[in-house]
Order: C-alpha cells, then sequence, then structure tokens
C-alpha cells in the first residue's frame, strides 16, 4: 500500500498511504486503522495506539509523540 510517513515536527508524524487494489479488496473500505507503537532503543516496546481513519481519506496527522523517538506505523484496512 505504499505506506509513507514524514515527520513533520519533533512530535508529530504525516502518514499517507495508497488505496488497496480493487482485486486485493474483500469487499468495499469503510475505514482504515492507524497503529503506532513507540520503540526504544532499550527495553520493551510501548503500547499501541490506533487512530481510525473513514475513508476515502487515506492520510492522518499523529500528534504528541515522544521527541526523538522511533515509531512503528501500520494501516489496516476495514470493510
Amino acid at each position: 500500500m505504499n505506506l509513507r510517513v514524514i515527520s513533520t515536527t519533533s512530535t508529530s508524524i504525516f502518514v499517507m498511504w495508497d488505496e488497496v487494489l480493487s482485486d486485493e479488496q474483500n469487499g468495499n473500505i469503510s475505514s482504515y486503522n492507524v497503529r503506532y507503537q513507540a520503540i526504544p532503543e532499550a527495553g520493551s516496546a510501548g503500547p499501541f495506539f490506533t487512530e481510525l481513519v473513514m475513508a476515502p481519506t487515506r492520510q492522518v496527522n499523529l500528534t504528541g509523540l515522544t521527541k526523538d523517538m522511533h515509531y512503528n506505523v501500520s494501516v489496516l484496512a476495514s470493510t
């Protein structure tokens, strides 16, 4: 889905993705769940957070993140 993540400030990232190909859809896409998790350099990863994005929008700005932290981001399409 060509997930792209761009740092917009020290505590926010802009996430965007492409539409799911029609032959890979299991029905009409109604929403997207954007999951993200802080990945510290040492120790266990933080909790998962989810942002719901209603289709056809395929972008979201995640704010309130920890400065200088790496994040794991994934997007799941829902029908």
